[in-house]
């Protein structure tokens, strides 16, 4: 009983440490909803490029959220039409470095500290992107790949069809060809026959006439 008042009493402790940071990422995400377009979105964030990867750490970088805060600003962007390599630079330099951050840095270790934090953000953020751009274009290339060879066998079996009905075709115009060639040969020898009957009967006929 005891250690499940504990977990509960842990579990509503991190919720309050945690609720502000929340609040203020959903915060952010509705000011970005209701005061950037998606036009704008669309002109920096949209392509996985190397630009829309680095715009996208540049802007990351004074932002002050945390790894919390900042998953529904970035799931806002992506509603947009942010490129998902744009969101993984974005994801990697915001809970890095934030304005906030980056005074108390200078405070505590001085100026040099102060510049090479935001610098170090955005040099991994957009080796991040980059990573991302190339997961994508391999999957990409596989899934075309995967789509190619599912249209082969279906080329092979028309391309076998079609050989079927060419051959079964052929096969039709020689069975043709044969019988008009049987027929032909039947009334050639029929012919001779029916004349020399003909004149068989004819002799008959005559015969008599001459006794007589």
């Amino acid at each position: 009983m005891d250690l499940l008042v504990q977990f509960l009493d842990f579990l509503w402790s991190s919720f309050l440490l945690l609720a502000p940071m929340l609040l203020l990422g959903l915060f952010l995400a509705g000011l970005i909803h209701v005061f950037i377009s998606r036009q704008a979105i669309l002109k920096w964030l949209r392509r996985d490029s190397l630009k829309s990867v680095a715009s996208s750490a540049a802007i990351g970088v004074p932002m002050p959220l945390c790894s919390c805060s900042v998953v529904p600003v970035v799931a806002e962007m992506r509603r947009k039409g942010a490129s998902r390599s744009s969101c993984m630079s974005f994801l990697i330099t915001a809970p890095e470095t934030g304005a906030d951050s980056i005074l108390v840095t200078h405070a505590f270790f001085g100026p040099i500290a102060a510049v090479v934090r935001p610098v170090i953000s955005f040099v991994t953020g957009v080796v991040a992107g980059i990573f991302c751009i190339g997961l994508i274009r391999d999957r990409d290339a596989a899934e075309t790949g995967t789509a190619d060879e599912d249209h082969d066998p279906h080329d092979h079996d028309h391309g076998h069809a079609h050989h079927h009905h060419t051959t079964t075709a052929m096969t039709t115009i020689m069975a043709t060809t044969t019988t008009t060639t049987i027929t032909a040969t039947s009334r050639s020898y029929r012919g001779p026959t029916t004349a020399t009957s003909a004149r068989a009967s004819s002799g008959a006929s005559s015969s008599p006439g001459c006794a007589v």
